[in-house]
């Protein structure tokens, strides 16, 4: 509830000035014909439906705080009561329930923040907005953060605008479900269909009791899922919050948003062998192992284009402002253009031979030259237009290179072999640069942007190793 303004009448008394402000309750001066009265008036402070038994004086609560103070289990300072030790929380959950949803809307109050600023920084891209069970925790956060002003800060004007630029977005977007997908949404409606009728029909504890017992079971297993499906973890974790709104359903729901995967692009063409991303990042392009090139809308999540290869493929880049794909594989490249959805033109390499195709490519930043690295130890620069090479090949030994990779400046090739090593070659001379480095078997080289010196190489399954 919101604090009387002074001039209000209690049960027949006139609200003078606020004397003090507690976590409890308001202490007013009172105010009779002629002026104050000696007299004082306590209003506690009690949510809607809550129960008075719930209120502690003001006394009994400095009573309470002094004697936690004299046990070293708090810490006093002006006007503020800090937690000293963990045995607190242990004797006293309820004390632990508060703390852990003060926790919980702090960290969604801060990824509400952090997402706003990149929608603003990205041009208030519509693709950033949140959308279904984000946008449903964002804003059952926001009315609890409305409806208690006291406990929580007013949301700024920027995050205010997001949410309802979100729900905007909501109401105009016509989503395409695919069958697996479609299967799951009609299986949880059932859910919650039986789950309505089931709060209907329960007018006693017994019934809410068995609510609360289905939230938690789907909120269980929402949590179970998030490392190996997080698409069916998040909407299971919807389901449990609009069962029954427990701290459980609540844990897991948030657990859902903290993840990085948004969505699962399924396509039955075996392993992903490359990907790349648009300009804006609208548009993702995915190739597979059986030659096939993909290319899905990332709002959406909806496949846009689908081409052939013919062959494997290493390296995809985006060029002429994301108009056309770039294909390469271990023998040819190939250019696929996007406006037109031709099929993709494949062009052999020159001079390449079974012996010394390439086991791995990569693209340059600017798309102008390919590298790649051959089961003969060579690595070896092409120009892409003329698809001729690009000086004699770099010999990185006997070992065959697993992985190639240019530094953001292009100026950098590193090739990781299959003994263990990785090398560095000046693009431009094509002659080593510094020391053979020793991580350990590479299967994957990505370099940071902290002015190209640092790189991470990752084998399978799960060694990284940071490198300067």
């Amino acid at each position: 509830m919101r604090a009387p303004e002074p001039g209000a009448e209690i049960d027949g008394f006139r609200l003078g000035e606020r004397l003090h402000t507690g976590t409890m309750a308001w202490i007013y001066r009172l105010l009779g014909p002629d002026g104050p009265l000696p007299l004082i008036m306590k209003i506690p402070r009690l949510g809607p439906g809550e129960p008075a038994i719930n209120v502690i004086s003001f006394e009994q609560c400095r009573m309470v705080l002094g004697a936690l103070a004299q046990g070293r289990l708090v810490a006093l300072g002006d006007g503020t009561a800090e937690i000293a030790h963990d045995a607190l929380l242990q004797a006293w959950p309820r004390l632990r329930g508060w703390l852990e949803e003060d926790q919980s809307s702090l960290i969604l109050y801060g990824q509400l923040t952090k997402d706003t600023a990149r929608w603003r920084q990205a041009g208030k891209d519509s693709s950033r907005l949140y959308r279904g069970v984000q946008l449903a925790a964002a804003r059952e956060a926001a009315h609890v953060w409305a409806a208690d002003p006291g406990r929580y800060p007013a949301l700024p004007a920027a995050e205010a605008e997001f949410l309802r630029a979100s729900g905007r977005a909501g109401t105009r977007r016509r989503v395409g479900r695919r069958s697996l997908a479609g299967a799951l949404v009609l299986l949880l409606l059932a859910v919650l269909a039986g789950a309505g009728l089931a709060v209907r029909s329960a007018r006693d504890d017994a019934g809410r009791q068995r609510t609360a017992a289905t939230s938690a079971r789907l909120a269980g297993q929402s949590t179970t899922l998030q490392a190996t499906d997080p698409v069916t973890a998040s909407l299971l974790a919807g389901a449990a919050w609009r069962i029954a709104p427990t701290a459980q359903a609540r844990y897991s729901l948030l657990e859902s948003l903290a993840q990085p995967v948004r969505g699962i692009l399924s396509a039955r063409s075996g392993e992903v062998t490359a990907v790349a991303s648009s300009p804006g990042g609208k548009t993702l392009a995915a190739a597979y192992r059986d030659g096939t090139i993909r290319l899905w809308d990332t709002a959406s999540h909806r496949l846009v284009s689908t081409a052939t290869w013919g062959g494997a493929t290493d390296a995809l880049a985006f060029a002429g402002n994301g108009k056309t794909l770039e294909v390469a594989g271990p023998t040819a490249v190939g250019t696929w253009n996007l406006a037109g959805r031709a099929t993709i033109a494949r062009q052999p390499l020159a001079g390449v031979t079974g012996i010394t195709g390439g086991r791995s490519a990569v693209f340059s930043p600017d798309g102008r030259k390919l590298a790649t690295g051959s089961g003969e130890g060579n690595v070896r620069l092409w120009d892409v237009a003329t698809r001729q090479e690009i000086g004699a090949p770099m010999s990185s030994g006997l070992a065959s290179v697993e992985t190639v990779a240019f530094s953001p400046d292009g100026a950098t090739v590193a090739a990781g072999s299959s003994d263990g090593t990785v090398q560095l070659w000046d693009a431009a001379t094509q002659n080593e640069v510094g020391t053979t480095l020793r991580p350990t078997r590479s299967d994957a080289i990505h370099w940071t942007a902290n002015r190209m010196k640092n790189m991470a190489c990752a084998r399978k399954p799960s060694a990284t190793h940071q490198l300067n």
